[in-house]
């Protein structure tokens, strides 16, 4: 039999609880009260391993709701090390459920497709599931997570092998929508931008020039885009097959850095096509955006929308080849420290045919 304390913790004038299980404190639970219900997270791997133990009749006596990690073994396809992935069973009056709750984390997504695809792919398989309800945490975007769950028929069980029996159905689920994504060119690399409707002609103008940047600086590719509510999907192919799409990435963050940079503002050599070409671009992104919103302030909240966008860069055992010649530099221990040398860009920038 299961048994809970509650630990009261008091750090800067602000009370919380933590969670003693059988006498064991988990110093990084902690216990909620919600209208007269009470929920726990717990995280420690022995407190986790008494609690999968135990029958979720036993469990469910003091609490309404417990959550713990998801253990690798039951992850489904696609769920890395990086992502978020727990089990909760909950009660509600005289009914119980087990839940299990994931979430990508877009800085190490490496897949040839992006999150919201695969996301929507599962909702759609997991409908011949008519025992298992498909759910986002956030109705409005797939970032903050989704979650599968199932009403518990024998509350008797033990929570383990009621885990296992649900994973594995979503192990199958998983299965079934990574392997509808198998064609995707595992050769290109993709960009996702969350930008709202009137923004996004103006958008993709801007983001099909890059072709043209990438081909002034010495790389030839190919680009392909699609559209979804709120969101553009933009593909770059290098033809060069050694060119890596890391620095594909690194060229699009250079490219947008130069939207509102001064000294390509400055810049007056007519001559050098390539930059007043950019120059163009950039002007009328610009203005097209100011005409498809009055209020000034949205022009940079546009440009901040395109600099969020998030790559999507399938796995790949290449290795990276020196580009651009010093003007982009990575700071040491920074994945995103781009240091971006204007005018050696512009050097760089020159029309080849």
């Amino acid at each position: 039999m299961v048994k809970f304390e509650f630990i009261e913790v008091t750090d800067r004038g602000h009370s919380s609880y933590r969670v003693k299980v059988n006498g064991l404190e988990d110093k990084n639970s902690y216990r909620l009260s919600i209208e007269g219900k009470v929920y726990i997270s717990l995280y420690s791997e022995k407190i986790c391993n008494i609690i999968r133990n135990e029958k979720i009749a036993d469990l469910l006596e003091e609490v309404d709701e417990i959550k713990i990690p998801l253990e690798r073994e039951y992850a489904p396809k696609t769920i890395e090390v990086n992502d978020s992935a727990n089990v909760s069973i909950e009660k509600d009056g005289k009914e119980c459920t087990i839940s299990v709750e994931f979430q990508y984390d877009y800085e190490y997504w490496s897949k040839g497709y992006s999150v919201p695809d695969i996301v929507n792919k599962l909702k759609e398989v997991n409908r011949k599931n008519n025992h298992i309800l498909f759910s986002l945490n956030d109705s409005e975007t797939t970032l903050n997570g989704f979650i599968f769950s199932k009403v518990i028929q024998n509350t008797d069980i033990i929570l383990k092998d009621e885990i296992k029996n649900l994973t594995m159905e979503l192990q199958a689920t998983f299965q079934e929508a990574v392997e509808s994504f198998e064609y995707y060119n595992k050769d290109s690399i993709y960009f996702e931008f969350d930008i709202d409707k009137p923004m996004q002609v103006a958008s993709k103008q801007y983001l099909m020039y890059f072709i043209q940047f990438l081909e002034d600086i010495g790389i030839e590719a190919e680009s392909s885009m699609k559209d979804e509510p709120k969101k553009i999907m933009f593909e770059v192919i290098p033809k060069d097959k050694t060119v890596a799409l890391d620095n594909i990435r690194k060229c699009l963050e250079i490219y947008l850095g130069l939207i509102d940079n001064k000294e390509l503002e400055l810049y007056q050599d007519y001559s050098n096509v390539a930059v007043m070409q950019l120059k163009a671009n950039i002007n009328h992104l610009n203005n097209q955006i100011m005409l498809a919103n009055t209020i000034i302030e949205q022009k940079q909240v546009t440009i901040d929308l395109l600099r969020s966008g998030k790559a999507i860069i399938p796995k790949e055992e290449k290795s990276e080849i020196s580009l651009l010649n010093g003007a982009v530099k990575i700071k040491e221990f920074q994945w995103k420290g781009l240091i971006v040398n204007p005018a050696q860009v512009i050097n760089l920038l020159k029309r080849r045919k």
